[in-house]
């Protein structure tokens, strides 16, 4: 089996009566694209600002850390890359209230060979100055090193400054993988991650006043190379 994990980024829409269905379906989306790669032998990690002080419903995966409302979990396929969570770190965040939170995991590909990752979430705000935003982008560049996956929710959310064109003024997209296109959330990969394929899913409409249409975006990222690996080729 290919040594590939998944990447489930999206964010919810706000906990109100008049947004329940379009939870449910955002919710079922979630579900259904864990399970299908579940299907193919591809374990998943899903990274979401859930919007509400409760509890993330199940999904079909497991808790690996959370933070008030952002949330990292992995969904465990049969035979497929597991995750052991080595340590977590809050990052204060000046943006809406927000904090971010990474979890750090070791990762077993199915060849048996391991990976460190940090899995980061973090959610950037609205109405936000860019001097505000490119400080807590920066911040959180500096915070997490290594191989780390970055899912980041309200890109150009109700704000003022071209955040897309902010987040590539710290991650350079010359170096670094980006996956979401325009949509409010995006996944952002350090060099050495190696992203196979990247598929944007409409998880549910908007509700006027309340919440945008909301997309998941899923990745499928290969693991690592090392040095042994290119001198085998």
């Amino acid at each position: 089996m290919t040594d590939v994990l998944g990447v489930l980024k999206i964010h919810y829409p706000l906990d109100r009566p008049s947004t329940k269905t379009v939870r449910a379906h955002c919710h079922s989306t979630v579900m259904d694209c864990a399970s299908r790669l579940a299907s193919k032998g591809i374990s998943s990690v899903l990274m979401t600002d859930h919007n509400t002080h409760g509890p993330l419903p199940a999904w079909g995966g497991r808790r690996l850390g959370s933070h008030r409302i952002d949330y990292v979990g992995a969904n465990t396929a049969p035979g497929g890359t597991t995750f052991k969570v080595l340590r977590t770190r809050v990052v204060n965040g000046t943006i809406d209230n927000h904090e971010f939170i990474g979890v750090r995991v070791l990762v077993t590909w199915p060849s048996g060979k391991h990976s460190k990752i940090w899995l980061v979430q973090a959610n950037l705000g609205r109405h936000e100055t860019t001097a505000k935003f490119l400080d807590n982008a920066r911040r959180l560049k500096k915070a997490f090193r290594g191989h780390v996956i970055w899912g980041f929710d309200e890109i150009d959310e109700k704000d003022g400054p071209n955040e897309h064109a902010l987040l590539k003024k710290v991650w350079d997209p010359r170096k670094y993988h980006y996956a979401g296109g325009d949509s409010l959330s995006m996944v952002v990969a350090s060099p050495k991650l190696r992203v196979k394929n990247v598929a944007l899913v409409r998880a549910c409409g908007g509700v006027a006043k309340y919440t945008p249409s909301r997309d998941l975006v899923q990745v499928v990222i290969e693991r690592p190379w090392r040095l042994s690996d290119r001198l085998k080729k």
